[in-house]
């Protein structure tokens, strides 16, 4: 695809939308980036970011609670997220990781696994602040459209809310 193409269907898009839709969706961007400020990110605990200690996390606000600005649940849910837990694996100290329902971790493991996780969303940032872009691509720990939704959520005017090519 190229760049007019592109352009042109961003343009239809925006153009597609009504008000309220566009104010709901800066809401819910406003009200995530007020909570998780992209300053404070290196301050972000395991408990902030997993679901299972409340539904106030990290991971919450950008699977669910940020399903206006663009979806990206699903099947796979928290599981794109890398590290999830419950209120009953909590109790247990465990989490689990990897794809579909995932294999369960003490937390010790889970903490080694939210640091690696943790150091990907501040690379992200740095790298999207440095419009390196190319090289967030190659970065991995993310799929690709958490790294996206991520990334518009604190940079909307650097990268589109469309999630997926084929709504391109």
């Amino acid at each position: 695809m190229d760049n007019d193409y592109l352009i042109q269907r961003a343009i239809e898009y925006e153009e597609s939308l009504n008000n309220s839709k566009i104010e709901r969706v800066f809401r819910e961007r406003e009200a995530f980036t007020d909570r998780y400020p992209k300053d404070n990110l290196n301050q972000l605990t395991i408990q902030d970011y997993s679901t299972g200690y409340s539904n106030d996390s990290f991971s919450n606000w950008v699977e669910k609670k940020t399903s206006h600005v663009a979806r990206i649940g699903g099947p796979h849910g928290a599981a794109m997220l890398g590290l999830w837990s419950n209120k009953e694996l909590i109790k247990e100290d465990k989490f689990r990781t990897g794809a579909g329902v995932g294999h369960i971790i003490d937390k010790k493991e889970a903490e080694r696994n939210f640091q690696n996780i943790k150091n990907t969303i501040l690379s992200l940032i740095k790298l999207a602040e440095e419009d390196k872009f190319k090289e967030i691509d190659s970065l991995s720990g993310f799929w690709p459209i958490v790294k996206s939704k991520i990334l518009f959520l604190y940079f909307p005017e650097k990268i589109t809310s469309i999630m997926s090519r084929d709504h391109l």
